[in-house]
């Protein structure tokens, strides 16, 4: 006795005999779409056409059982869906989710409801934040383009951005200066440093405020230092440091050093870096109480003036004098105009993809407080 297992999981007898009925068979034209009894199936029927070869447009017949028809009519069903061309007008979009709807009934209620689920989902805001974009210094490029200048200072895992002074000397040429880099004591600069020979020829570090930048870079001369790394203290950033009142010129004093300044983020992190080394070096010296020791750092940094930037990479246009520019931390530069509107919908570098701080998302009670919308504005 011979079986054959359907798609639906019942076994059908297929035996022929005197008791049973033989399982009936039909042949269907994929062109015509037609079904015709299978005539050669049956030991009483006879005829003179081919056998397997539709009498209207002559395509071969494939044999098919009777409760398979109704799986080939579903198939047909949907591939005519799909393929059912869209109407255009007005009426098209509601065309195109009519279909949609009836090939997703076909395949499964729980398949729709997730697809119409994923299709209405709303992309993740990737707007950046609106305190940390108004808070990007709006540089202006100045006659020596200082602000376009590629430059870095690494200290063990820590790279960060650094920007010229306006009075200090730099190279034209790609170089570096590798030394120790040194907090300095006073750490404001105000007067000659206590700490003068640990910071000869090492780069020094100072914190902006109490007396000028210009004051500073006098004292750190008179030491004898090989640069000068100033922390900024407020939020603006980046910042480009100018001697405006000619302190330099009046003393006759020749600013022959770098001067650099690096951000209030990242100048805390050196200082910590620099405040756990000094505390590992006093224990190597055996817990000598002498300032020189106590304040002075033996961490080795580079220093590293790279190639200027020419011209902006969203617009392609040069950076001209007097046009203002935003530096971005991962030391990318571009016209404010350009830049803006790309910050405002993707919180990333237009070049490197540096993903930046973005805003946070408003639950319900802090969307309906008007206080909490603020609007951009970066003119």
């Amino acid at each position: 006795m011979n079986f054959l297992r359907r798609n639906d999981g019942n076994i059908t007898n297929t035996t022929t005999s005197s008791s049973h009925t033989r399982v009936s068979h039909r042949l269907h034209c994929s062109e015509c779409d037609e079904y015709t009894d299978d005539i050669n199936a049956s030991s009483s029927s006879s005829s003179s056409r081919p056998s397997g070869i539709c009498l209207t447009c002559g395509s071969p017949l494939r044999q098919v059982l009777s409760d398979q028809i109704g799986e080939i009519a579903t198939e047909a069903a949907v591939i005519g869906a799909i393929n059912t061309p869209t109407i255009g007008g007005s009426n098209a979009h509601n065309g195109n989710v009519s279909y949609l709807h009836s090939i997703l009934e076909l395949i499964d209620v729980t398949l729709h409801n997730q697809i119409l689920e994923a299709l209405n989902q709303v992309a993740p805001s990737r707007q950046i934040s609106v305190s940390y974009l108004q808070s990007l210094g709006k540089v202006t490029v100045d006659s020596e383009k200082l602000i376009l200048r590629d430059i870095s200072l690494t200290c063990g895992p820590l790279q960060v951005l650094a920007v010229s002074a306006s009075f200090g000397s730099i190279q034209s040429d790609v170089y570096q200066i590798e030394n120790r880099l040194v907090l300095s004591n006073p750490i404001h600069g105000q007067s000659k440093l206590i700490n003068h020979e640990s910071c000869r020829e090492a780069l020094v570090v100072f914190q902006r405020g109490e007396v000028s930048f210009a004051r500073k870079c006098m004292h750190a001369l008179d030491a004898g230092v090989s640069a000068v790394v100033i922390i900024q203290t407020s939020g603006m950033w980046p910042f480009v440091m100018t001697d405006t009142a000619d302190e330099l010129v009046k003393n006759c004093v020749t600013m022959d050093i770098p001067v650099v300044m690096i951000s209030k983020t990242d100048g805390e992190l050196l200082t910590k870096l620099l405040e756990e080394g000094a505390k590992l070096n006093k224990k190597r010296r055996g817990n000598s109480s002498s300032t020189e020791s106590s304040s002075s750092t033996l961490q080795s940094a580079v220093l590293r003036f790279g190639h200027s930037s020419i011209d902006c990479s969203i617009c392609q246009d040069p950076f001209e004098v007097e046009q203002s520019v935003y530096k971005l931390p991962c030391r990318h530069v571009y016209h404010v105009d350009c830049v803006t509107s790309w910050l405002q919908q993707r919180n990333t570098c237009p070049l490197c993809r540096l993903e930046l701080p973005k805003e946070k998302v408003r639950t319900d009670r802090q969307s309906s407080n008007p206080s909490n919308h603020s609007l951009v504005d970066l003119s």
